[in-house]
């Protein structure tokens, strides 16, 4: 059994982990100012070909992932899907019959959902600062954007804050893959990304930097860590291809404040 002190040091470090993720772009220290530009200019660069790139870097395993995760949502209330890009996880939640908004900071990301789906909600926003009332949402999905916050901790009390009471968070991101498996995931994520993102979207510099984002990235018992300090109760947690990624469901209680 774990003691005392081993739980609090598990718990520091799993919250230096997220707090080191906003201060670096990259391997990168740098400001959050310069974080959030950067990473903003990435993704206004790639929206084009973002989708098709996810497809050969994943073998289209993003695509079921996504729609596991969209499966699951059950709420008669608005969904907000956050980070949502280009809109692929909030087109399979209208398919569904929801009531979903997709909000993003990238506009140009945003422009690609509008050009695909119509003329569907999509708002431009930061996730530290989300333009909704207190308990006013039915749940969230957040699909491979956590680890692009420049304050992840804020973004998941601002998610908190916006849900009614019962709402669930559905969050699917990265982790770290068995053990047999990670050297060779890390070292083949690492040329492949830049590689593929590049012929696809000509900027092998922003897949590099997506690359080292996902390997920075601390896996499943952290990001349970930094629900829970949010006020989460963390429901579910389903691994993917070997922890490759994980789905986390995490509900907000009803007597929470």
């Amino acid at each position: 059994m774990p003691t005392s002190r081993n739980t609090a040091a598990t718990a520091s470090a799993d919250t230096d982990a997220l707090v080191r993720l906003g201060r670096t772009y990259g391997r990168r220290a740098v400001a959050p100012g310069e974080r959030e530009a950067r990473i903003r200019d990435v993704f206004q660069g790639i929206a084009p070909g973002y989708d098709v790139a996810n497809d050969l870097m994943s073998f289209g395993l993003h695509r079921r992932w996504k729609a596991r995760l969209a499966a699951a949502v059950a709420t008669d209330g608005v969904v907000l899907d956050l980070a949502g890009g280009t809109g692929d996880v909030a087109a399979r939640l209208r398919r569904r019959g929801l009531d979903v908004v997709n909000g993003d900071p990238s506009t140009a990301m945003l422009a690609v959902d509008r050009r695909r789906h119509g003329n569907q909600p999509a708002v431009a926003l930061a996730a530290e600062a989300l333009p909704f009332r207190d308990r006013s949402l039915g749940a969230v999905t957040l699909a491979f954007g956590l680890r692009n916050f420049t304050r992840p901790e804020a973004g998941l009390a601002e998610v908190h804050r916006v849900l009614r009471p019962g709402g669930r968070l559905h969050l699917l991101e990265f982790s770290t893959p068995d053990r047999w498996l990670r050297g060779l995931y890390r070292g083949a994520s690492a040329w492949l990304l830049p590689l593929l993102g590049g012929v696809v979207t000509g900027r092998p510099g922003a897949y590099r930097y997506l690359a080292q984002s996902i390997q920075a990235f601390p896996d499943e018992a952290a990001v349970t860590a930094a629900l829970r300090r949010a006020g989460f109760v963390v429901e579910h947690q389903q691994r993917l291809a070997f922890g490759i990624a994980v789905v986390h469901t995490a509900l907000r209680p009803a007597d929470s404040c």
